[in-house]
C-alpha cells in the first residue's frame, strides 16, 4: 500500500509541474491540453478501501475512519492520502 500511496503522490507532483499547479479534483482522471492523461498511470485503486478509486476533498489531506472513499485529495497543496491506512477517528486531528 506505501508503494502504492507513493506512485499516486508522484504522478501527482509530475501532473502539478506539467499543470503549473496541483489538479483540481474535477481534473484528476481527465486529459490535460495536451492530450496526455493529467495523471499518468491514472487513478488506482485503493485496497484498503471497499469502494472503487472514489476521491473526497478535504484540505488538509487527513483520511477519516468514516471515510467512505479510497482517497483524500487537497488541491490546495497536491497532497493525498490513503483512506484505511492510519486514518485517525473523527474529532482525533
Amino acid at each position: 500500500m506505501d508503494a502504492l500511496l507513493a506512485q499516486l503522490r508522484a504522478d501527482l507532483s509530475e501532473a502539478a509541474a506539467r499543470l503549473g499547479a496541483p489538479p483540481r479534483l474535477d481534473e484528476l482522471e481527465s486529459t490535460a491540453d495536451d492530450g496526455r492523461p493529467v495523471l499518468a498511470r491514472g487513478l488506482p485503486d485503493n485496497p484498503l478501501a471497499p469502494t472503487v478509486a472514489g476521491v473526497a476533498e478535504r484540505c488538509p489531506a487527513v483520511a477519516r475512519t468514516d471515510d467512505h472513499m479510497d482517497w483524500v485529495y487537497c488541491p490546495e497543496s497536491g497532497e493525498v492520502a490513503a483512506v484505511g491506512l492510519d486514518a485517525p477517528a473523527i474529532g482525533k486531528e
